[in-house]
């Protein structure tokens, strides 16, 4: 059965696949897309409108609630906007555009980054779940995110391991530690360090007589 290019393949670039991971760049390329071929609107915009099920038919690989969470976490970035636009209060279709302005200045960013270190994407797969990209949003020193996905993958981290890791980052507060001695994503994985007991360091008052 051949299976090579009969259809209309979907456009990735790697540099949006780096910076917001492979669905997401697939959603804003096709975005980008449609945005090419439609005609601005009253408000001079021009928008996309599809419904979920409608997505799903661009996108059958992804269940519909994947489409749901990828354009849901393009919104919380702020890379595209949605509305509705009809006057009928049961036509809950969405129209959606991409922010140019915030999403140029990030690929600009981006780019610029990419000067002095490159986002190794060769031979990695980097298609990742949701709990990952809460977790590299949550862990605060940012850097190997390939590796810390590589980590993530061998381990195999399911909802519950998920929600352990996520308190332990609270829990050991990383957060307010100097970054140097606060270890890299992938080691601190690698190391299963949200298994590690944290001590509360009580606090002893001063007496004096």
């Amino acid at each position: 059965m051949n299976v090579l290019i009969d259809e209309y393949p979907l456009v990735v670039l790697p540099t949006l696949a780096c910076q917001y991971g492979l669905n997401e760049a697939i959603v804003i390329q096709q975005i980008h897309y449609w945005t090419q071929k439609n005609k601005p609107m009253s408000d001079g915009f021009v928008w996309v409108y599809n419904s979920i099920p409608e997505w799903k038919r661009q996108f059958p690989f992804w269940s519909e609630r994947t489409i749901f969470s990828i354009l849901k976490n393009l919104k919380n970035l702020g890379l595209v906007i949605a509305e509705r636009k009809s006057d009928n209060p049961y036509d809950q279709t969405l129209y959606y555009r991409l922010d140019h302005e915030k999403f140029g200045i990030s690929i600009s960013q981006t780019l610029q980054d990419r000067k002095s270190k490159t986002c190794d994407i060769n031979n990695t797969d980097i298609t990742i779940d949701y709990n990952f990209e809460n977790f590299w949003k949550a862990y605060p020193k940012k850097v190997s995110k390939v590796q810390a996905i590589r980590s993530w993958k061998k381990l195999k981290i399911n909802d519950d391991i998920y929600k352990k890791i996520i308190k332990a980052i609270d829990d050991q507060k990383l957060f307010y530690k100097d970054k140097q001695f606060v270890p890299n994503p992938a080691t601190w994985l690698n190391n299963r360090r949200w298994e590690d007991e944290v001590v509360e360091k009580q606090q002893t008052a001063m007496v004096w007589k």
